[in-house]
């Protein structure tokens, strides 16, 4: 038993040695490339499935990079010895269409600077979210009637005239929202658990009606404040987590205004120039 021991101790040995001497380099490298590969194509997965735009094409010799409106990027590999998922790009017009390996081809819009695309900060509304992922707007606005970008991690919704009207119920992934001096009416901001700042520029105070939501399990209807974050089976405020920042001539206005007296405690001042 002793020299079995002794034997399998020395085989043991010889394997190990013969691992240490092992060079794997040219396994880790296509390891590296093959994973490379992958997020290039989950990457432009991702970017075709939330239709994204293309804002930038930048080519080198050996290599294209292509940035989508989220600040997203994959690089393209042109080297020929390179096994790239992505064998063209080609642009026609406003119009970007990229062949995968396979026969696939993507097509996306090339982002163009529009005419509603204003610097009049009221016909722009501010936000991000926990997770950087863009909002779907088009069951409050009309997706026709804003172009939406982002800059500085930050999504911005652009439309062509002042914005009067604000609302982002059910939002969960909502963090922050600046809204635009223009705004006369501020709807619904009920579940919006992760809501952590709101800011609203208007020098006097929006208007803000509560909404009646019928609920089949519950007998009669429930009233929610535009900011009952945390939950929406309560007609008394809650606790809402969340800063609101109003122009500092405006504190003692919004803490005496109708609902938004509610929040008063929630309600500071900020200098917005």
């Amino acid at each position: 038993m002793k020299r079995l021991l002794t034997i399998i101790t020395i085989l043991a040995t010889m394997v190990i040695a013969s691992c240490d001497k092992y060079d794997d380099s040219e396994i880790r490298q296509k390891i590296d490339a093959l994973e490379e590969r992958v997020t290039s194509v989950e990457t432009l997965l991702k970017a075709y499935t939330n239709k994204l735009t293309i804002v930038d094409i930048e080519e080198t010799e050996d290599k294209i990079i292509i940035t989508f409106s989220d600040n997203s990027k994959i690089t393209i590999n042109q080297a020929q010895e390179v096994n790239s998922p992505i064998v063209n790009v080609k642009v026609d017009g406003n119009i970007v269409y990229i062949t995968l390996d396979d026969g696939t081809i993507l097509t996306f819009k090339l982002y163009e600077e529009t005419d509603n695309e204003s610097d009049n900060e009221n016909c722009k509304i501010y936000y991000t979210t926990t997770d950087g992922k863009k909002i779907d707007w088009s069951n409050i606005y009309d997706p026709n009637s804003f172009v939406h970008r982002y800059e500085n991690s930050q999504g911005i919704l652009i439309f062509d005239k002042p914005v009067i009207y604000v609302a982002c119920p059910y939002w969960t992934t909502l963090e922050t929202i600046i809204i635009p001096e223009s705004v006369e009416e501020v709807g619904s901001f009920f579940n919006c658990k992760n809501l952590k700042t709101l800011y609203c520029k208007a020098i006097t105070p929006p208007i803000t009606p509560q909404t009646v939501y019928e609920d089949a399990y519950i007998v009669g209807s429930k009233t929610y404040d535009f900011l009952d974050c945390d939950n929406i089976h309560y007609t008394t405020p809650q606790p809402i987590g969340c800063t609101i920042y109003v122009p500092e001539e405006s504190v003692d206005a919004y803490k005496k205004a109708e609902r938004w007296s509610r929040y008063a405690s929630y309600i500071k001042g900020y200098n917005f120039e």
